[in-house]
């Protein structure tokens, strides 16, 4: 009997480290992700998920990749993130489509060409309403309308600081502010949705996941690292590199024992 409980509490502390039990399941889970074809990454991932694991997948972004209506079920919502009121139409357009989602991925964190020409207060205001302001406002109302209160929920930020070789210093720089700002909203993020008052009775598990500024290009590698990782299970902060290996394996097995600690205490 000592020994049990001593396991009991050895897998308690192990369920602690991995928190609510949520995991990505591609089979069954609704994926919401904002930003799923703006950047090489998120087409990487938006293509692993559709045509190698058949998820259903809904796309909320300024251009479609037409590739991805040829695999599992896949819907997209067009959104300039830079504009409210195109962000109320998406937001309203997910409401009538009345799926049951399960996991959110922000994957805006591309670097915005200088379209707005030389304004560089413009400029400056669609990067922020872009990569954070709207960002708040979507998963706001993802949070408190979207889901429905008997499910567990995921919410995944990708972000990744850009080269200041790309567009000059000035504009990176803005890039920079704005996914530091992401960081700390999801930090906050994190820890309001613990709140009852919040939550609805949802059990939310969030994630922040780094990726780095690569010459290699190796999005897909990232891709599937970052599918890893949800479907272990992970929280917190994870950083994505070409040596993550060493990282999956301890939870792999930590996912192992924590399966079998909810079996003992089931019993």
């Amino acid at each position: 009997m000592v020994i049990r409980n001593i396991i009991y509490q050895v897998l308690q502390q192990a369920e602690d480290i991995l928190g609510a039990r949520k995991r990505l399941q591609p089979q069954t889970d609704i994926v919401v992700i904002l930003g799923g074809t703006s950047t090489l990454f998120g087409q990487r991932l938006c293509q692993l998920l559709v045509h190698k694991f058949k998820t259903t997948l809904v796309n909320v972004d300024r251009h479609d990749d037409p590739s991805l209506h040829n695999g599992g079920p896949y819907y997209f919502f067009q959104c300039d993130f830079s504009k409210r009121e195109s962000v109320n139409g998406a937001l309203k357009s997910l409401k009538r489509k009345g799926l049951r989602y399960t996991v959110l991925i922000n994957n805006l964190n591309e670097y915005m060409d200088s379209a707005e020409g030389n304004d560089t207060f413009q400029y400056c205001t669609s990067v922020f309403n872009a990569h954070l302001i709207n960002v708040m406002i979507f998963t706001r109302t993802f949070v408190t309308q979207l889901v429905r209160p008997v499910d567990d929920i995921y919410i995944i930020n990708v972000t990744r600081y850009q080269d200041t070789k790309i567009g000059g210093p000035k504009y990176a720089t803005y890039h920079q502010l704005a996914q530091a700002g992401l960081i700390q909203y999801h930090d906050g993020l994190s820890s309001e949705l613990q709140l009852k008052e919040i939550n609805n009775g949802n059990d939310y598990k969030s994630l922040l996941v780094h990726i780095p500024m690569d010459n290699n290009r190796r999005e897909e590698e990232y891709a599937c690292q970052v599918l890893e990782m949800l479907q272990e299970g992970r929280k917190g902060v994870q950083y994505i590199g070409a040596n993550s290996f060493g990282i999956i394996m301890p939870y792999y097995w930590i996912n192992c024992v924590r399966d079998f600690y909810t079996l003992c205490r089931s019993e």
